[in-house]
C-alpha cells in the first residue's frame, strides 16, 4: 500500500467519525490504517474506540489481538 493512500484513508475515516462517531466500524478502519503505517499505539486506541462503541465487535477485538502480539 502507499502511504499517501494510508494518510487518505485516515482522514477519510476520521471525517467519518466525526460525522456517525457511533460507527465502530470507522475506528477499527482507521485502526488498521494506522496499524499498517507502523503506528501500533495509535492503532490500539483506535481498536479500543472501535470497542467501546460496540463490545462484540469480533474484528476489533483480532485487530487489536494482532497489534498487541505486534
Amino acid at each position: 500500500m502507499i502511504q499517501g493512500n494510508i494518510d487518505k484513508a485516515i482522514a477519510d475515516y476520521t471525517n467519518a467519525s466525526t460525522i456517525k462517531p457511533e460507527v465502530p466500524e470507522y475506528y477499527n478502519n482507521r485502526g488498521l490504517a494506522y496499524y499498517n503505517s507502523g503506528q501500533i499505539d495509535i492503532a490500539l486506541v483506535d481498536f479500543n474506540s472501535a470497542l467501546s462503541r460496540n463490545p462484540n465487535y469480533p474484528a476489533a477485538y483480532y485487530n487489536r489481538g494482532v497489534a498487541y502480539f505486534k
